[in-house]
């Protein structure tokens, strides 16, 4: 089957890889050619996602590492190298969402989810930039946002700052690396389909559904596709730019506002 993408010889590394979307970006970089590193925290995931890969005629690697660990982002983005011989692209998927209302949320709680969803993409992203000006040749680096970062929900005030600091993280980069050839976007997701989505807040698939124009919940890979044309050569003159994929409810004028 032809591909209308071809990311043939060039190395993306994509982080959270070990469950959900990340799993689903990882084949589909795959699929469109490039090799792909797979970084997780945990390493029976994340390998058991590169072996899936690679029985699927791709080639992958494993790297277990921590985003809220600088020296283990570096050495990440270190062995993609010496491995895989180059890095081309960088897709920042790893994040969580632990919801608390604010008057009960735990100092530790919020520090977390900013480690891992903004500060840990902003070493992803210095560390994968350094190798890319080196190279000479530019690159891609496209993040995971979410809808949340322009229509916010209560109890997520953690996760909303985060990806909403993610989106102008991404505006400012933009400008620091477009001289270097490389460019920097985002990808929004609204609320997507998965094993968990029926058991986590119930109620909030159901709510959401009732305010998207297009009718539907998001798929994993309505999302990676929006992702893969980022990080290919379609993009080669867009950066700075979050482009939101959820079925249109930022337009909806809808308020989360769900019982829990």
């Amino acid at each position: 089957m032809s591909r209308t993408i071809d990311l043939s010889g060039r190395v993306a590394l994509i982080t959270g890889a070990g469950a959900g979307l990340g799993v689903t970006l990882a084949h589909t970089f795959a699929d469109a050619g490039a090799t792909v590193a797979l970084l997780g925290r945990t390493a029976v995931s994340v390998a058991a996602t590169a072996d899936a890969v690679t029985a699927a005629g791709g080639r992958a690697i494993a790297i277990e590492a921590d985003l809220r660990d600088a020296a283990a982002v570096r050495a990440a983005v270190e062995r993609t190298v010496a491995d895989l011989g180059r890095l081309d692209i960088l897709v920042n998927n790893a994040g969580v969402y632990p919801h608390s209302s604010l008057l009960d949320m735990p100092d530790a709680e919020w520090d977390d989810v900013m480690a891992i969803n903004l500060r840990g993409a902003f070493l992803a992203i210095r560390e994968a930039a350094r190798v890319m000006i080196a190279q000479g040749e530019g690159g891609r680096i496209v993040n995971i946002a979410s809808v949340d970062a322009i229509a916010p929900e209560p109890r997520f005030s953690h996760y909303d700052a985060s990806k909403g600091g993610l989106v102008a993280l991404t505006r400012s980069l933009a400008l620091e690396l477009g001289p270097h050839g490389i460019t920097i976007n985002g990808v929004g997701p609204g609320l997507i389909d998965g094993p968990g989505l029926d058991r986590y807040v119930p109620k909030r698939k159901a709510a959401f559904l009732a305010h998207v124009p297009l009718g539907t919940i998001g798929q994993p890979e309505e999302i990676a596709d929006a992702v893969l044309f980022f990080a290919s050569d379609m993009a080669r003159w867009v950066t700075g730019q979050t482009l939101y994929v959820d079925g249109g409810v930022q337009f909806a004028g809808y308020m989360w506002g769900v019982d829990e």
